[in-house]
């Protein structure tokens, strides 16, 4: 069937090749199978893909990389076919969890927001892994591997460090309260206008 002109079709079944040279109008349901387009398509409605696996490939015919955009099990992935690797997906583990895979490069702000917005840094050859979070207005690096905060800022503006702090260069303290012993390795430095007071 060669059609050079404009036609109207309603409920046509081919069977076979068609060749088609101008504008084919179809006013009814159409199902294709094998269709390749060369060109640009243009919808005025919605566009549903329904499979087991839906996906959208772009395939760059001049350069690489070429990816995938499908529904995953549920998951939002777009793929990198050549390398080939996850570049972004968000997870339908019930909450908005979005990862990146390899380097993002943000040239304007990056804003989380939730009810607890975090950052997770997942090493995939090292433990421990971390979590930076604001949780209930305290911001939080949190040891995800053994459950644990390493240091946390309060809206007050307090710190406070789980364990030993190691400081390796000068350190200026006011109004220092030490609660325990306390080992110094060199020596104690008293100005010549202070005292050392022992006992009350």
């Amino acid at each position: 069937l060669d059609v050079d002109g404009h036609t109207n079709l309603d409920n046509v079944s081919i069977a076979g090749f068609t060749t088609i040279t101008q504008d084919l109008d179809v006013d009814g349901h159409t199902n294709l199978d094998n269709v390749s387009v060369a060109g640009v398509s243009t919808f005025a409605g919605d566009l549903t893909i329904s499979s087991i696996l839906p996906r959208i490939t772009l395939n760059d015919t001049n350069n690489e990389s070429d990816y995938e955009i499908k529904n995953e099990n549920g998951s939002f992935r777009i793929r990198d076919i050549d390398n080939p690797t996850d570049r972004y997906r968000i997870n339908s583990s019930g909450g908005y969890v979005h990862e990146f895979f390899g380097t993002a490069a943000f040239n304007s702000n990056v804003t989380i927001t939730n009810t607890a917005p975090r950052l997770d840094f997942v090493d995939t050859d090292h433990n421990s892994d971390y979590r930076i979070t604001n949780s209930n207005g305290t911001f939080v690096f949190y040891d995800v591997t053994n459950g644990a905060t390493r240091l946390s800022i309060a809206s007050n503006g307090n710190i406070s460090v789980a364990n030993d702090l190691d400081v390796d260069g000068h350190t200026n303290l006011d109004n220092v309260s030490i609660a325990g012993v306390t080992t110094a390795s060199d020596n104690i430095i008293i100005p010549d206008d202070k005292k050392l007071i022992l006992g009350t």
